[in-house]
């Protein structure tokens, strides 16, 4: 998609533009087309983003928010989502706080790294 888009206002057309945007954007910077639906944080999802994604020549789905309940668990990390017309879509639920634990990693790392180039530097 072009950006994390909201899934449940939108209208069909609209998420079919993101979807036609966001690939001709990752083709034209790294020469094919994306394959992963990837939408981190919505707070609800369409029942024809199978469908659409699937349209769109994306073969996966990835996200993190159903892993983000403190009362319900998600029963399964990796399934096939079918859609309203019955069209399905692979995905995987990372697990909980991985993506934000690696992103606080990178960001140590690279202040670690910023720290060692300014004492060589001095």
């Amino acid at each position: 998609m072009w950006v994390e888009s909201d899934q449940l206002l939108p209208s069909g057309e609209s998420l079919a533009r993101q979807f036609i945007y966001g690939q001709r954007y990752f083709a034209s910077r790294f020469g094919a087309p994306c394959r992963v639906f990837w939408l981190p944080d919505s707070f609800g999802y369409n029942s024809a983003a199978p469908q659409l994604a699937r349209l769109a020549g994306l073969d996966f789905f990835f996200t993190q928010k159903t892993s983000w309940s403190q009362f319900n668990e998600f029963p399964n990390t990796s399934f096939r989502w079918q859609g309203q017309d019955k069209t399905q879509i692979a995905v995987h639920l990372c697990p909980q706080n991985t993506v934000r634990s690696l992103s606080i990693l990178l960001w140590i790392l690279s202040v670690i790294g910023a720290v060692e180039r300014a004492s060589e530097s001095s």
